[in-house]
């Protein structure tokens, strides 16, 4: 008997309070009606906190499941979410009764889910309500239930993953790689601009596509790659050379990867225009082979041409030779003759001393000649050469020989003069200092330089290239 009094109490509290919370909702369905919206959600979150405290509907229940799943937090903050919360509720409470959205769920005897977004200070609260119908036993509508629930973290998710899938979207058009999916039984089911573009062809030419039938794909490999990526799920690799089949011929680098959507296998196909750079090593091949030929004709030419150079050293020595053989030849033969000639006449007036003593003056005068030719060919400076005998030519060793001498001591000049003067074919002059014998040798050709020291002239010596010191 104890048992079922309270029971019959909760059912008669049940049955007073269901009129008077009915009434209330309509007066709060009035009021937010006739309220500006922003009144009408603040008004709503007044009524949410009231709720809590001081009417305490099902608060302690609130706080019972907060303590379950904040163990850890403090009493005060757990009663601070459990009025944030309330005041929230209250606030969407507000925003169904605005829209009159119970009068159609009643209207209709239907349920109704929407969506609503409130302002709250900076921020927008997203919430997700359920409205549905509440019959009595005979099947009599009598209230609207709600189920709400705030989807603000889920909204703001949604609302990042579209940013991303928009960004994405964005670099795949603007990318100037074609990138095209194909599902596992070929057939295309998304490709960019610039994939048709480097094939040359339309987007939607592009999607009409399946890999299996393109007889592009087959020729160049690519088919075989693409079936073998979706077998094994290794990524492949491959630059082809091929016409598209619209007629484009194109060299593409290929990369093709497996990927999974909807549970399905599909192959991802990544590809790049690599014509010109295809177009640019084949021209450089060419210029380096033709580099290569014009390389080994200029070393065969260099070879020629040293070997000419030689050919024309050998024979400018041999001429050189010749002319001093002939030079030689032409310069000893007299003084030769006349000693031999006068030897044999030794011979013959061997018995005659004074005949003997003429020829042997004759025969010391040949042997001067002979010495002074030989001291000619040894003080040979230039290449000087004189017409003998028609068209030959010989060296010239009666050329003179011109000495400078940089000389402050008359004395000392007088006794080099007078030793030169005994040699044929030599001239000297002479300069008191280096500056004057410089103006003086400049416009001549001097072949020695004498000064007045040994060690001076040896400093001295030899002021224009080719000449030699005279001693």
């Amino acid at each position: 008997m104890s048992q079922e009094k309270p029971f019959k109490l909760r059912r008669v509290k049940r049955r007073v309070m269901q009129p008077v919370e009915y009434a209330f909702t309509r007066l709060l369905c009035f009021m937010v009606n006739r309220l500006p919206p922003g009144a009408a959600v603040r008004l709503g979150g007044a009524v949410g906190r009231w709720m809590f405290s001081p009417f305490g509907v099902r608060r302690k229940v609130c706080m019972k499941n907060l303590e379950v799943a904040f163990p850890d937090m403090p009493l005060e903050e757990r009663r601070d979410v459990a009025k944030r919360s309330y005041a929230n509720l209250g606030r969407t409470m507000a925003e169904i009764l605005m829209m009159e959205r119970i009068d159609r769920v009643f209207d209709s005897g239907r349920p109704m889910q929407v969506e609503d977004a409130v302002e709250v200070g900076t921020k927008f609260v997203y919430s997700e309500s359920v409205l549905s119908p509440i019959k009595d036993a005979s099947g009599r509508m009598f209230a609207v239930g709600v189920l709400y629930r705030d989807v603000t973290a889920r909204k703001k998710m949604e609302r990042r993953i579209a940013e991303a899938l928009d960004l994405n979207q964005k670099i795949i058009s603007a990318s100037s790689l074609g990138l095209a999916a194909y599902h596992s039984s070929g057939q295309c089911v998304f490709a960019n601009q610039s994939a048709a573009r480097i094939v040359g062809a339309t987007a939607e030419q592009f999607l009409e596509q399946n890999f299996n039938r393109i007889e592009s794909w087959k020729k160049s490999g690519l088919l075989e790659a693409a079936r073998q990526v979706l077998s094994d799920g290794r990524e492949q690799r491959l630059e082809i050379h091929t016409v598209s089949s619209f007629d484009k011929d194109v060299w593409l680098d290929c990369q093709l990867n497996i990927f999974t959507t909807a549970g399905e296998a599909h192959l991802l196909l990544i590809f790049d225009d690599i014509t010109q750079r295809k177009e640019m090593e084949n021209r450089l091949r060419q210029q380096n082979l033709a580099l290569e030929d014009s390389n080994q004709e200029l070393e065969r030419a260099n070879r020629q041409i040293l070997e000419h150079q030689k050919s024309i050293i050998e024979e400018e020595r041999l001429k050189v030779l010749l002319q001093m053989a002939g030079a030689t030849a032409h310069e000893l033969n007299q003084p030769l003759m006349a000693l031999l000639g006068y030897i044999e006449l030794m011979a013959m007036d061997r018995n005659n001393p004074e005949k003997v003593g003429k020829y042997s003056d004759q025969i010391e005068d040949a042997g001067r000649r002979i010495a002074e030719i030989v001291r000619k060919i040894q003080t040979i400076r230039h290449d000087e050469v004189k017409h003998y005998a028609g068209e030959t030519t010989i060296l010239n060793l009666d050329k003179p020989i011109d000495i400078l001498s940089v000389e402050d001591n008359d004395l000392d000049f007088q006794r080099i003069k007078a030793t030169l003067d005994q040699t044929q074919h030599v001239r000297i002059e002479r300069a008191e200092d280096i500056e004057v014998g410089f103006e003086v040798a400049s416009p001549v050709e001097i072949a020695g330089v004498e000064t007045g020291t040994l060690s001076a002239g040896r400093e001295a010596l030899g002021l224009h290239g080719g000449h030699h010191r005279q001693a």
